[in-house]
This record gives C-alpha cells, sequence and structure tokens, in this order.
C-alpha cells in the first residue's frame, strides 16, 4: 500500500512539479522496486525532450507525394463469401432444401383442434358473471368455517334461551 502511495506521488510531485511528503520520502530509502520506479521516472522527462528534438529534426517539410490512380488496376475485394465458387453455394441450397423436406416427411406438422367459440353466445354480463374473485371465494370458505364451527359449539353447550332453571 505505501509503494502504491508513493509512486502516486511521485508522478503527481513530477506532473505538478511539488514535493513528495516526508514520510514518503524515507521509504525511497528502504524500498527497491520504488527506487527503480524514481529512477524511471527522473530520466523519463529528460529521454522525451531528446527523442522530440530528434523528430523534429528527422521529420521533413514537404508533403507527401501523391500516388496517381491507375485505370487498370483492380480494387481489392476485402468482403469474405461464405462459399465463393456459385455451383458451392446452388449445391448448398438445394442440401438445405432436401434436408428440410426430409424432415417434413418423417416428423410432419400435426394439426391441433382448437375448440369452436360461439361468439354469439358470448355476452360481457354472462362474463362477468362466471369469473370467479379470490376475495369472494376466500370469504365464503370463511363463511361456512364459521357457521360450521357456531353449530359445533352450539351441539356441546347445552344452553336454551328462555328456558327456566327448575
Amino acid at each position: 500500500m505505501l509503494c502504491f502511495l508513493y509512486r502516486w506521488f511521485l508522478s503527481r510531485s513530477i506532473d505538478l512539479d511539488k514535493p513528495i511528503p516526508a514520510f514518503l520520502s524515507r521509504h525511497r530509502q528502504h524500498c527497491h522496486s520504488c527506487q527503480e520506479f524514481s529512477d524511471f521516472c527522473t530520466a523519463l522527462k529528460p529521454k522525451a525532450a531528446h527523442d522530440f528534438k530528434n523528430l523534429l529534426n528527422d521529420a521533413s517539410i514537404s508533403p507527401p507525394k501523391r500516388v496517381p490512380l491507375q485505370e487498370k488496376t483492380k480494387p481489392v475485394n476485402t468482403r469474405k463469401r461464405l462459399f465463393s465458387i456459385p455451383s458451392l453455394s446452388a449445391a448448398a441450397a438445394v442440401l438445405v432444401i432436401f434436408v428440410c423436406l426430409v424432415w417434413l416427411t418423417f416428423f410432419p406438422v400435426e394439426d391441433k383442434d382448437f375448440p369452436d367459440i360461439n361468439l354469439t353466445s358470448l355476452s360481457l354480463k354472462k362474463a362477468a358473471m362466471n369469473l370467479e374473485d379470490p376475495y369472494e371465494k376466500e370469504y365464503l370458505e370463511l363463511k361456512r368455517t364459521v357457521k360450521s364451527t357456531a353449530d359445533y359449539l352450539a351441539a356441546c353447550l347445552d344452553i336454551r334461551i328462555n328456558d327456566s332453571i327448575e
């Protein structure tokens, strides 16, 4: 982690001409890889300036020569074809059609019969009446359960209203 920080601060110090913090400058004395990185970074700027001068000296001022277009040359075709010979592409198409026909003879497509729907007998009112609401279904089930529980409790307890105890 300290090596990462040292390298980051070293790169920042070279770019912005700011000094490296003191706690990181001591790290360079103990870490061999950070010493190499520091030497490489400090030597990089003069090497780049020297190479830039050489590039400027070697560069020619005149524009490059134009190559005249020759009419007899054929343009280069960079397109890749699946089959370069027309007879092979025709043979491949015939083979695909043959395989499809053989497949259809051995595995024919089955016709599925759908039930006939009489659209004249359908109405929106009937469809709405036939819809089952899950909440209504649950409510009716709970109502039946409460009624059967009440009947069971009434049978277990012998309570009569308006009877006098004698």
